[in-house]
């Protein structure tokens, strides 16, 4: 017995001298590569920061598609009865660009507060990235738009030049006309 004693006694000593060792010479702790930063384009890192989506009608930070081609750039408020009209159809074709990696579209919120634009978020479903309303007053490619009225649509290339600029109603039905046609001139 008094051997099993001092046998368990000599291997808990060796296993709390090994554990100590070990403590001390652990490696060092590993840190994680930093993710790499991804290019964004000119219109891209204009957006940066500002933008956010609506989940359940309540906003949280969001960005835009680092790498689009092309920014449709919405301008539109809840108070607008034409904007109210527009927006089922924007949402539904939303579906469609969310798909494309080459296009992106941006709602610039006119309305008087953060609180109008989420609830109508939330009526109408909307889920693409927004600049809430007063939010969006330092960026630069909005300040080409040629229309002081809303709803309007504008479509921009990845460096910010203006492709068109019409009422959604009607630039909605062919954006994706309008940016060939613009694809093919640019080619000439």
């Amino acid at each position: 017995m008094k051997k099993m004693t001092l046998l368990s006694f000599g291997v808990a000593a060796v296993c709390a001298v090994s554990s100590m060792t070990f403590a001390q010479t652990a490696p060092a702790e590993v840190k994680a590569a930093p993710a790499a930063k991804v290019d964004m384009t000119a219109v891209a890192k204009q957006f940066e920061g500002k933008t956010e989506v609506a989940k359940d009608g309540k906003y949280s930070p969001a960005e835009v598609k680092p790498n689009a081609k092309y920014y449709l750039i919405l301008s539109s408020a809840s108070w607008c009865g034409p904007c109210r009209a527009e927006m089922p159809s924007i949402v539904k074709e939303y579906e469609k660009i969310a798909k494309n990696a080459d296009l992106e579209l941006i709602l610039v919120s006119a309305d008087r507060d953060q609180a109008a634009a989420e609830k109508w978020a939330k009526d109408t479903q909307m889920n693409f990235p927004t600049v809430l309303p007063n939010k969006g007053n330092d960026i630069e490619v909005l300040k080409l738009r040629t229309s002081r009225g809303i709803p309007s649509l504008m479509i921009v290339d990845a460096e910010g030049k203006v492709v068109a600029e019409q009422h959604p109603a009607i630039l909605m039905k062919k954006y994706e006309q309008t940016i060939k046609e613009y694809q093919d001139k640019k080619a000439q």
